[in-house]
């Protein structure tokens, strides 16, 4: 069965850049860190504190999922872990409590320090900590040289006090299983949403129903004022995408005087209601992959073309017919139609998968030298629909998703909807499966969690992709006028969450960060290059600092000797990439 999420947006560069960073290609010769990451002194986050003092060390990897490599890379640049005690119900100071789990990574002007930026990358689902992990080296400097950046596991997800609904062999059957049922016939759609929300609901309360009761928004905002508070700031610097505009737009809405900076990039609709977020994200995703057919299309050179359609429709029967067994001497994990279906869907999220997927639509014979590569790289994007972990299980964000989109929508899904909200997505492939573990059929809705005007609009920022597959560009119109918001951004490109990585938007959105009252927004021309996976390697390693020259070389010598297929499938698995040597000596070459 498949869930249509919020997701984040992939991080294209993380592993490799990991690599190029362990491997030691600096301007000295040294490893790339941040300026601080040597050993520092454990702080405490305020003098008065009720919800206790934050003690920062070191993170345990264990409860971070991300590669080996990665992981190294983000603890010598410096991260940090702690925790925080909250409320269950905020309503009950006095309560059971749970950990949130936070990460940050120290500003590197401490002299010049603003205070902190806390970010959370989307979701509902999506882990704080692996986002730190994965892109705190790729945040620009001039956010990073004058904030802490602080980000955190919702509560229920991950590395904080997590709700655990289903055991692993459970989760991966709901989320790996073929369906059995009429995915045409609503009624047979509505009994499947009913089966999976019941056995869903039933090992929640087994787990921790109190925790279950208050998994909503409208509770992470509550935590998210703790955070502030145990951070140390009297007004509160957030950046939300996608799913985190949510939170963003509701603690404005909440706590306006407690609002130094808001940014929301890729905004959710700010409407409550379960079918415009679901039929409007299917309608952003078929959009997507028609566009990526169109440039393919036109494009002499990609291998996919010129009918991209029929490429993308002919390998999805084949693998509806005949699926990619997984390989246990490679470590190549299977390919199925499903799976297939969803890493196109997961690669229109960041354009500069263009390439890779190309590639990979025409490398799965048998026979293709980059076999292995294409479903490497498609299973990994697959991968990151369901969160899956470096080790094969899957995290308990599957679960998440369900629960905390429900318990903000005002009512479930309407079952005549429920079969055809893929429709718009379906036609590119053999079997496009409904979101039915969206439906909200005996899952909880009807949270308080209103999005309003508020006095702290002169405060807040609000940025829209216009080729966006994930949040429509309409919704971010409506999410500010909702706000009263006026300070707006425009990227007319494509992509999902492009405000820390697109070279126009991300200096304007440092600058709102440092000055919010004061900024002035434009709006940003389509990036010429935005599906130029190397041209992205280019402005991140700029990013980490190195010279001109080294980048050159780094990138002169990928574009020559590891196709864009490689370089993706490196990024989705390091331990299984035959290139990863080979990117490690272009890094010891070039430094």
């Amino acid at each position: 069965m498949r869930v249509n999420r919020l997701l984040l947006r992939p991080i294209a560069t993380a592993a490799v850049t990991a690599l190029l960073v362990t491997t030691g290609c600096s301007s000295s010769g040294g490893t790339i860190t941040r300026a601080d990451a040597t050993e520092s002194p454990i702080e405490t986050g305020g003098d008065s504190n009720e919800h206790g003092s934050l003690r920062w060390g070191e993170c345990d990897p264990d409860d971070i999922a991300v590669d080996d490599t990665v992981f190294r890379a983000a603890e010598a640049a410096g991260l940090q872990c702690a925790s925080l005690e909250v409320p269950v119900d905020h309503a009950k100071p006095e309560g059971e409590t749970i950990e949130i789990a936070l990460g940050r990574y120290r500003a590197a002007q401490r002299a010049d320090r603003i205070g902190s930026l806390v970010v959370n990358p989307g979701g509902p689902g999506g882990s704080g900590l692996e986002f730190l992990a994965n892109a705190g080296m790729l945040l620009p400097a001039a956010l990073t040289d004058r904030f802490d950046i602080v980000s955190f596991d919702p509560r229920g997800l991950a590395a904080s006090e997590d709700l655990e609904c289903f055991t692993e062999d459970e989760r991966e059957s709901w989320i790996t299983s073929d369906p059995d049922y009429d995915e045409g016939d609503p009624v047979a759609v509505q009994q499947e949403a009913t089966r999976f929300e019941t056995e869903l609901l039933d090992g929640c309360r087994d787990d921790d129903a109190e925790l279950l009761a208050n998994i909503g928004t409208s509770s992470v905002i509550d935590d998210l004022d703790a955070i502030r508070e145990a951070i140390g700031d009297e007004q509160l610097s957030f950046l939300g995408m996608s799913y985190g505009t949510r939170i963003g737009a509701g603690y404005a809405t909440r706590y306006p005087d407690r609002v130094r900076a808001i940014a929301l990039d890729s905004p959710v609709t700010p409407s409550r209601s379960i079918a415009e977020l679901t039929v409007g994200q299917s309608q952003g995703i078929a959009a997507a992959i028609a566009e990526f057919i169109a440039w393919c299309d036109a494009d002499t050179t990609c291998p996919a073309g010129p009918d991209t359609a029929a490429t993308i429709k002919t390998v999805a029967q084949q693998l509806d017919a005949t699926p990619i067994a997984a390989d246990p001497d490679t470590g190549v994990d299977s390919l199925d139609a499903d799976t297939f279906s969803t890493a196109v869907i997961t690669a229109m999220y960041d354009p500069s998968y263009s390439g890779p997927l190309a590639e990979a639509l025409t490398s799965l014979d048998a026979d293709s030298l980059q076999r292995n590569d294409a479903v490497t790289f498609l299973a990994g994007l697959a991968g990151m629909q369901h969160s899956r972990k470096p080790d094969g299980g899957y995290g308990n964000g599957f679960e998440l998703q369900s629960l905390v989109n429900c318990a903000d929508a005002d009512a479930p899904l309407p079952q005549e909807q429920a079969a055809t909200i893929a429709d718009p997505v379906r036609a590119y492939f053999t079997d496009e499966p409904t979101a039915v573990a969206g439906a909200c059929t005996i899952i909880p809705t009807g949270d308080q969690l209103p999005i309003e005007a508020t006095s702290a609009a002169d405060r807040m920022l609000v940025i829209g992709t216009v080729g966006d597959p994930a949040t429509p560009y309409p919704w971010m119109a409506e999410m500010a006028d909702a706000l009263g918001v006026t300070k707006r951004i425009t990227y007319r490109g494509s992509g999902h969450a492009v405000s820390l990585t697109n070279q126009c938007v991300a200096p304007q959105l440092a600058t709102f960060f440092t000055a919010p009252t004061d900024f002035a927004p434009a709006d940003c021309e389509r990036n010429p290059d935005e599906r130029d996976i190397y041209a992205l390697f280019s402005t991140q390693f700029a990013t980490l600092g190195l010279p001109a020259s080294v980048t050159a070389c780094i990138v002169e010598e990928l574009r020559a000797t590891v196709s864009p297929l490689a370089l993706a499938a490196a990024n989705s698995s390091p331990e299984t990439s035959d290139v990863v040597g080979e990117i490690s000596g272009i890094a010891l070459r070039c430094r």
